[in-house]
């Protein structure tokens, strides 16, 4: 009995010794990389509909100058 003693001794040591280091650890929040992220997303849902209306408007004044469409 008296050899198992040191050996849970060790175990409880390195047990607590893990949890407190653990407990301590901090991990970052990744709030500026969300914010980036999010940033970047607009910028190219501004560029994609900016494009489509481009296109689309390039397509009706080549559509009024061939006759198809009549100006108001």
């Amino acid at each position: 009995m008296r050899k198992e003693s040191p050996n849970k001794q060790v175990l409880m040591a390195s047990l607590t010794y893990n949890l407190k280091k653990y407990l301590k650890f901090n991990t970052r929040k990744p709030i500026l990389q969300a914010e980036v992220i999010a940033t970047i997303k607009g910028k190219v849902k501004s560029n994609l509909k900016s494009t489509f209306y481009r296109v689309l408007s390039d397509k009706l004044c080549k559509l009024k100058n061939n006759g198809v469409l009549k100006p108001h």
